[in-house]
């Protein structure tokens, strides 16, 4: 039986320091990637954003952090 896996959802979480910016969850596509446009609301200055993802898991593949990116905004 041919089983889907690339099911789910992946969230990204953009943080200055210690403080949150901007959350979205989006679904993972059927060739296992995603994408997703988020909206920065909390910045007031230019500076560097941390870029962090989390795919949330499914019945078959446990969830799982990303490598965490270093934006400059």
């Amino acid at each position: 039986l041919p089983v889907d896996i690339c099911v789910g959802k992946v969230r990204i979480t953009l943080k200055r320091g210690l403080t949150t910016v901007a959350r979205g969850t989006v679904k993972l596509k059927k060739n296992c990637t995603y994408s997703a446009k988020i909206r920065i609301k909390k910045v007031r200055k230019h500076g560097k954003i941390k870029a962090t993802s989390r795919y949330l898991g499914s019945s078959l593949v446990a969830a799982k952090n990303s490598k965490v990116v270093r934006l400059k905004v």
